[in-house]
């Protein structure tokens, strides 16, 4: 990559999404666009956005070549190997590649990409000015300043810094206050920054996993051993129907009428529950229960167990085993500072990625997948061979840990199915192309199908490079609730006003429903924007419908009200006027082929991660004044989407798709 030198140029780059401004009248912005009316700056996220295909590719390639960068004579991937067809590397936080929920790192990664792909090249640099607070993007900008030959400047919270060394002790008539003081500054920096998953050793570990569900272990699983089945489906336990639990019917939304139909053809079927607390199910004793209830009433044709039923004492030692050899691996490689410099690159991403690359071996993220991994290869041994087993497909590294037990242990055909909508900026779901090229007995374990409900997300992946042979269509379980009897055509919710009556959009809402996401943060700062929103239109009431597994306080606000407890998303729409979503909620797509218009929140330190991305009559905001310009200048104009439903998703409450994919001979 080369750089013109000739003339020298300052170039600012504000990165601040607080009240603070600029110190240095800036020509860049790195997370908000809130200064970009008064500044005239370029920000970084829209640059991502317009080059998008190009920054996502040049990360995914990064991500291939690191797993595959020589370290003493080896790849990572074979440093790495825990069983003969698979290596811990695609366990790790790095190959998840989970921007939404997993690293907070990896968005400012792909805006350092963009930035030295697509803004620097144009531009004759002298010097380099930094004005924010992230001391990991500092490192990254400094370190491309020398490569370059470029002086580098960084401006913490507007002053220049410069670091200096941490002294303990001060002598002086008031030196023990001063020593106490450095004491508690050193431990908030090494231990609570430093060693931060020191408490995931404990909470959010194995071990607070392996104390939690000593009181499941070895529930149900004589019968396990005993069950003839040929189907066996991995689940959350979430989201589940408790109303047809009294009658001991599964039914969730992760699969919609699936079971049912595997009851009325009496399939026998396994179902392997992972259980992750949320409102429907929030504690283990709560799990249990479920369990007993739906097995008490099976009539033999199903048989639920939990994952964490299997815990042993030798599931156990085979576990620490995996970590020790996991942690020696880590030590034996060295460093590896030189592997984060991208190909053709100049920039070293080390600062920033190296959290997500040591939490990921030493700590609690890789014992927890190491007992998936030993926990799954315990459920799927001594069991006869299931001709099918069907998993719900985000890429987390359990399902890797699943894969590799699948295969190791003789089962049949394996189906990935991606149950939600997949969005073009969650990476979990997108590789590099030679990913899929690669044929060593260390490459990426991949299922034998992936079962899509979602043309439009067909066409994302078939864009990654995913081979279209492994592609197949299939009803999008979660959305059945939209069809009609095999209808096709999407009805409107309630008829389009009258624009002559009616005037500007705030006039006529009068209801509106808050989506929620599954992250707190981002459900709880999209929150309190529309919270400062609404005050200014006193006649408009906010209904609050969270994320199961994400479940927050209402505010204290009488505009606002809760939903009801356990209430699908689908029955909730046709009493509102407006849906606005946080994020990259799916539930915003259920408003939105209900005939809602849709708001949707977009974070400043992330881009567009909504489902909705690129599609028409969509408003996205980040501000509360972004909000009110919405409501006072928006035409009321309810989209049309009288359009196939199969623009959308597959549907069909038969699902000819999925019963023509389970009755194939396992080899297909």
């Amino acid at each position: 990559m080369s750089y013109k030198k000739s003339k020298k140029r300052a170039f600012v780059i504000f990165d601040s999404t607080g009240l603070r401004a600029p110190a240095l009248e800036p020509d860049l912005l790195w997370k908000s666009d809130a200064w970009k009316d008064i500044t005239g700056a370029r920000c970084i996220n829209n640059i991502v956005e317009e080059n998008s295909d190009e920054v996502r590719q040049a990360y995914l390639a990064f991500v291939f070549l690191l797993g595959r960068s020589q370290v003493r004579g080896m790849k990572v991937i074979e440093h790495l190997r825990l069983r003969d067809f698979l290596s811990a590397w695609w366990l790790l936080p790095i190959a998840e590649k989970d921007n939404l929920l997993g690293s907070k790192y990896i968005n400012q990664v792909i805006r350092l990409l963009a930035l030295e792909l697509i803004v620097l090249p144009e531009l004759n640099l002298g010097s380099l000015t930094y004005d924010g607070g992230q001391a990991d993007v500092a490192e990254c900008l400094s370190g491309w300043c020398k490569e370059v030959g470029v002086q580098f400047q960084w401006l913490k919270e507007g002053k220049q810094f410069a670091k200096k060394r941490k002294t303990f002790f001060i002598i002086g008539v008031r030196w023990y206050k001063d020593c106490l003081r450095k004491i508690g500054r050193a431990y908030t920096y090494y231990v609570r920054r430093k060693v931060p998953t020191l408490f995931d050793l404990y909470g959010g570990s194995v071990w607070y996993r392996i104390f939690h569900f000593l009181g499941v272990r070895g529930c149900e699983l004589k019968s396990w051993k005993n069950q003839k089945s040929g189907i066996l489906a991995v689940s959350y336990l979430g989201e589940v129907n408790h109303n047809r639990l009294k009658d001991g019917k599964f039914e969730s939304a992760y699969w919609g009428a699936l079971p049912w139909h595997l009851r009325a053809e009496k399939r026998p079927t396994r179902w392997l529950h992972i259980f992750v607390p949320c409102s429907t199910v929030p504690t283990v004793d709560a799990a249990k229960e479920i369990i007993a209830m739906l097995n008490k009433r099976s009539e033999g044709t199903e048989l639920h167990v939990l994952l964490d039923a299997f815990v042993s004492a030798k599931v156990l030692r085979r576990t620490a085993r995996d970590w020790c050899a996991l942690c020696l691996a880590f030590l034996r490689m060295g460093s590896v500072r030189h592997l984060f410099r991208p190909e053709h690159s100049k920039i070293n991403l080390w600062p920033i990625l190296k959290r997500d690359f040591r939490i990921g071996f030493l700590f609690g993220r890789a014992g927890q997948n190491c007992l998936s991994l030993n926990l799954f290869e315990a459920a799927l041994d001594g069991i006869d061979r299931q001709h099918t087993g069907i998993f719900l497909l985000e890429n987390y590294g359990w399902e890797k840990a699943l894969i590799s037990a699948w295969l190791s242990n003789g089962h049949g055909r394996l189906i990935g199915f991606c149950h939600s909508t997949i969005r073009y900026w969650d990476l979990r779901y997108f590789h590099d192309y030679r990913e899929y090229l690669q044929a060593d007995v260390l490459s990426m374990p991949l299922p034998s199908i992936f079962a899509i409900g979602s043309p439009s997300g067909k066409i994302l992946l078939e864009g990654s490079g995913a081979p279209k042979k492994k592609l197949h269509d299939v009803e999008a379980l979660r959305y059945g609730y939209l069809t009609g009897k095999g209808e096709t055509s999407i009805t409107l919710h309630r008829e389009v006003p009258d624009e002559s009556k009616t005037g500007s959009w705030h006039r006529t809402i009068r209801s509106a429903l808050f989506l929620g996401d599954i992250s707190a943060v981002s459900t709880r700062t999209s929150l309190q924007v529309v919270e400062s929103t609404i005050n200014s239109f006193p006649d408009i009431t906010v209904t609050l419908r969270f994320h199961p597994a994400c479940p927050l306080r209402c505010p204290k606000n009488e505009q606002f009200a809760m939903a009801k407890a356990n209430q699908p998303v689908g029955k909730l729409i046709s009493e509102f006027d407006i849906a606005i979503a946080a994020g990259a909620t799916s539930a915003a797509v259920d408003a939105y082929c209900s005939g809602l218009k849709v708001l949707v929140w977009l974070g400043p330190d992330e881009f567009n991660t909504s489902p909705l991305r690129g599609f028409p009559g969509v408003f996205f905001f980040s501000t509360s004044n972004d909000l009110i310009k919405i409501f006072k200048n928006a035409e009321l104009k309810v989209m049309s989407l009288k359009a196939d439903r199969q623009d959308f998703f597959l549907l069909n409450d038969r699902l000819p798709r999925w019963r023509r994919i389970l009755s194939a001979p396992p080899d297909l």
